[in-house]
């Protein structure tokens, strides 16, 4: 399967063999990460963790947990979920099942330089796979932009906290502009992975258009501006993978 595939199979994977992953597999997580495209230059830092290092109210355990820290400003945390979600997808494609975590806190949390810990992500061999959701739960299109235009599908599908699909697309020109629209959710730490969420909505669209995805940041006075998102001609010229974030 390739990585854009896994955008319309992908699942949230709870149940884990305990045996760890072995050195392959983990090497080729690293490659994954430090390979990834970043949205921004706002830095970040994460640590493996086993279980035993991990507080959660969560009653099962992986056998690896990717502890992640950055700033807490939106667009921090944005690119996180930005770089973190081609991973899961490069995981989900390869057979290792991974699922993103709010409720999975270091027990002894690192600084990283001013960085505070804001996310987690959970990953093993699974014991076993939910259903695929093809679409379940997701809102409609109608809902997420003011255009039904069918390259936002992958962005539809993306996964969100406590499903709340907190992303909104306005048409503007031959580009799209994202916009945060968060729903009130009284619980702790909601804000930052609503942020995580819209890069993730943003890295299912650039997995799935690889060679016309861009996104830049545009001058707005509303707040809640992300950024705007161009489906550029193939004829346009493209960047070299790994050069740094993905703004023209």
């Amino acid at each position: 399967m390739e990585p854009a595939d896994a955008i319309y199979t992908r699942r949230s994977v709870r149940s884990y063999v305990s045996e760890p992953l072995g050195s392959e597999d983990l090497d080729k997580i690293e490659r994954w990460i430090r390979g990834a495209e970043r949205l921004t230059d706002d830095p970040f830092e994460y640590d493996y963790l086993g279980p035993e290092q991990i507080k959660t109210v969560l009653k099962w355990r992986a056998p690896h947990y990717i502890a992640i820290y950055s700033g807490r400003d939106m667009m921090s945390a944005v690119n996180v979920g930005f770089v973190f979600q081609q991973v899961d997808l490069r995981m989900q494609a390869d057979g290792i099942g991974s699922c993103w975590l709010g409720m999975a806190k270091p027990e002894s949390p690192l600084q990283h330089g001013g960085m505070e810990w804001g996310v987690s992500m959970s990953f093993g061999k699974p014991a076993e796979y939910p259903e695929v959701d093809k679409g379940a739960d997701r809102k409609p299109l109608s809902r997420i932009s003011d255009t039904e235009d069918p390259r936002l599908e992958p962005a539809r599908l993306a996964p969100s906290a406590v499903n709340s699909q907190t992303w909104y697309f306005k048409k503007n020109g031959d580009a799209y502009d994202l916009y945060y629209k968060p729903k009130i959710l009284k619980i702790p730490g909601i804000t930052y992975w609503n942020y995580n969420d819209l890069g993730i909505c943003l890295a299912h669209l650039y997995m799935a258009y690889p060679d016309t995805f861009s996104f830049s940041r545009g001058v707005s006075e509303d707040k809640k501006y992300v950024g705007t998102v161009r489906f550029r001609s193939r004829k346009d010229p493209v960047p070299s993978a790994g050069t740094g974030p993905i703004i023209f």
